[in-house]
């Protein structure tokens, strides 16, 4: 009979984060270092939400946020093969930022 292992199975790969999540509250305002990102579909609006791996505090953690400009300069920072960098996120007048 056969083994588990006779089956040479690829390992699953999930296409999620798997770090504890954290508020946009506890890291507005303050230094954090992107290292990934992905962009999801919202289950209740049309619209699209953020899905990003940060480094707040020397631990990594999971930040989700919809945030057209936020979109926007990630996938740059993605053709420059950008990432990790450090940023601030803000919100100066209703719209979060990088700064």
């Amino acid at each position: 009979m056969r083994t588990f292992k006779d089956l040479n199975l690829e390992p699953l790969v999930l296409d999620n984060f798997t770090d504890p999540k954290i508020d946009i509250k506890e890291v507005i305002n303050k230094e954090i270092i992107i290292h990934a990102f992905k962009i999801k579909p919202s289950k209740f609006k049309d619209k699209n939400y953020l899905d990003i791996q940060i480094e707040f505090n020397k631990e990594k953690r999971v930040l989700w946020i919809e945030g057209i400009l936020l979109t926007h300069y990630l996938k740059k920072a993605k053709e420059k093969d950008g990432f990790p960098f450090i940023v601030t996120i803000i919100r100066p007048s209703g719209a979060y930022e990088f700064r």
